[in-house]
């Protein structure tokens, strides 16, 4: 049988009151996602445990949060704090996903048009708060990559990388809210318009690229310790 079953109610209010008056600063904090969490209990700022009181303060967190087996691409995480007067735990639970947003990145590329290509694809990945990648390259299913073909993937690599960079500079999203680069910019020779000086060239023109963008939304906590004030019939724990 769980040690909980022996705690009462009033005891643990009686017990996190005392603590009140000493000035103690009294927590319940959680963090987990990704197919793993936990909840823990402190006092100010050190975790303590191995206490039934202290257990089924955490049980009935788990059960506020409900965040079951914490399964899922998201993470979570936050404190709430007892007030002595409410004799309730309150806070703010964190919660965040990342999604995946178009980012405007107008560029343009021109292409000579002795380059035959069936597709020129522009691969663009990495961590942003580290540093990305772009790689080019030409899938050519008639015909054979040339020197010149892999001259100016090079180029174009060279100079997407300051663009994207300019991008990042005047975009829209807060820098703390980006995570990463993971998209393909596939070029097919529909998809080119004639160089408007120059007849040798082609020119494709980019709008966006696709960038992962963390959401958070922030939820109110308030775990009642007055079982009272529920709803639900408690017999347990009163």
């Amino acid at each position: 049988m769980s040690k909980t079953k022996d705690v009462k109610i009033k005891d643990v209010i009686t017990w996190l009151d005392k603590l009140s008056d000493e000035g103690k600063n009294i927590q319940i904090c959680w963090e987990g996602g990704g197919d793993s969490g936990w909840v823990y209990f402190q006092i100010d700022g050190e975790q303590v445990a191995d206490n039934p009181m202290i257990d089924l303060l955490i049980d009935r967190m788990y059960d506020v949060l409900d965040y079951g087996s914490w399964a899922g691409e998201y993470s979570a995480n936050g404190c709430a704090e007892y007030n002595s007067t409410e004799k309730a735990f309150q806070g703010t639970d964190y919660y965040s996903e990342d999604e995946t947003m178009p980012f405007e990145c107008q560029f343009k590329i021109e292409i000579p048009k002795i380059l035959g290509f069936e597709e020129l694809r522009i691969g663009i990945d990495g961590d942003y708060h580290d540093e990305f990648n772009i790689e080019a390259f030409y899938d050519i299913k008639n015909g054979f990559i040339s020197e010149q073909h892999e001259v100016f993937t090079k180029h174009l690599e060279s100079s997407l990388e300051k663009t994207m960079n300019d991008s990042l500079n005047t975009g829209d999203y807060e820098s703390d809210d980006l995570r990463y680069w993971n998209t393909t910019i596939v070029v097919t020779p529909e998809d080119l318009k004639p160089h408007p000086k120059n007849p040798e060239l082609l020119v494709f023109e980019n709008e966006t690229v696709d960038i992962s963008v963390t959401c958070t939304d922030e939820k109110d906590i308030y775990l009642d310790l007055d079982w009272t004030n529920h709803e639900e019939n408690y017999d347990e724990n009163e």
